[in-house]
């Protein structure tokens, strides 16, 4: 079967669509929070959104933050992880993604956030916040780590059709739309690095793991284009 997984958000999303749009009235801008205020919120529930690249985000990020960096994939991804009966928080690359990225929240049926992190990840790392890292792989060093532990394993999220044209012998299988339902499947007593084409969805997907408490986990940088690209091995499907 080659159909695409369905983003959990989308059966939510034809609910409201069939109700018809909410009368949204006058927004108020959400608050750039100075670290002190952001923490407070963080810690009393409040969902971490970061709308950093991958490379950002995996090199120190707010524990439990969820990853989906903010390009023309972000409605897709955000509103496939971020619970939609929380309060959330954002991180961004620059404050002039506010607004883009609230619009882009705000049309796949989410509220507004309780504010942003005003001075970034930045203003966080030198007020000695704690900081939450996973580390970026590349295919070459991947290959060299399935050589060495014999215990790594490999979660591949993309689609269907992407996983017939090649996977990673041993690799285990969840799409990126599936695994906020199915992440107890993965297993927590081994290392996994997580792949998908690019390394935009793994990010995504490990955060999403790292949010449950998995803490041995890696991003594959530049996916199975790059595998690909770098003429490493791979499996087909019979």
């Amino acid at each position: 079967d080659e159909l695409p997984a369905v983003p959990p958000y989308w059966p939510r999303m034809r609910r409201m669509n069939q109700q018809g749009p909410l009368v949204l009235g006058a927004l108020c801008e959400p608050p750039p929070l100075q670290p002190a205020a952001f923490k407070q919120e963080w810690e009393a529930g409040s969902v971490v959104l970061d709308c950093r690249s991958p490379e950002a985000f995996g090199g120190g990020h707010i524990p439990g933050a969820l990853n989906a960096g903010y390009t023309s994939s972000f409605p897709t991804w955000a509103g496939t992880v971020l619970p939609p009966d929380q309060p959330y928080l954002l991180v961004l690359e620059r404050p002039e993604d506010l607004w883009p990225v609230c619009w882009d929240l705000l049309r796949i049926g989410y509220g507004l956030p309780n504010g942003w992190l005003a001075g970034g990840m930045f203003a966080w790392r030198t007020a000695a916040y704690p900081l939450g890292m996973i580390p970026q792989w590349s295919v070459r060093e991947l290959d060299r780590a399935l050589k060495e532990e014999p215990d790594l394993l490999v979660l591949d999220v993309r689609q269907p059709k992407e996983r017939k044209s090649g996977h990673i012998h041993g690799s285990l299988y969840i799409t990126g739309a599936e695994l906020p339902t199915r992440w107890p499947e993965v297993p927590r007593d081994r290392p996994l690095a997580v792949i998908c084409g690019s390394g935009y969805r793994s990010s995504v997907a490990a955060s999403l793991l790292a949010r449950q408490g998995y803490d041995r986990l890696s991003n594959i940088l530049g996916g199975m284009t790059a595998w690909h690209a770098a003429g490493l091995p791979t499996a087909n499907e019979s």
